[in-house]
């Protein structure tokens, strides 16, 4: 899973459309803002279910051999609603572009590529708050796909 991209600060910094910012937390005198994603890995999770009998591994070597952008083929990672930049609990995800030339490796890296553009809008969200970024930490099972670290850097 994508964390959630955080910064910390002595004062609160946020931007009313793309950053919240909490007082206190996690400790009296330190503030913390974050953009959010509402789902990351689920959406990976759901999308390798509907594969039915395959890993993670051998679904990251076939989205490989497929060109960012998948051929015209995009989603949009907003399947439980969306957080960051817009905040929209109704928003739905979608495939668009989707034609009968486009492989399960196609639709596997365009909901990667969705993830990863949804963090790099909480990232540019945390910017416009004023908290500029030189280190991003991944964690959770993300981090045994190459291909997804990749996509992230």
């Amino acid at each position: 899973m994508v964390k959630q991209p955080r910064a910390f600060s002595s004062y609160p910094r946020f931007h009313f459309l793309y950053v919240r910012a909490y007082r206190g937390a996690p400790l009296p005198g330190l503030n913390f803002a974050e953009g959010g994603q509402s789902s990351t890995g689920s959406i990976i999770r759901w999308t390798k279910h509907l594969f039915g009998e395959t890993d993670y591994a051998q679904l990251d070597i076939e989205a490989a051999k497929i060109i960012p952008g998948c051929d015209g083929l995009v989603a949009l990672e907003t399947f439980q609603g969306s957080r960051t930049p817009v905040t929209d609990p109704l928003a739905r995800g979608a495939l668009v572009g989707l034609t009968l030339k486009h492989t399960r490796a196609h639709i596997w890296r365009a909901f990667m590529e969705a993830v990863c553009f949804g963090t790099r809008a909480c990232v540019e969200g945390l910017a416009k708050a004023g908290h500029e970024a030189d280190e991003i930490i991944i964690a959770g099972g993300t981090v045994r796909s190459p291909l997804w670290l990749q996509m992230h850097a």
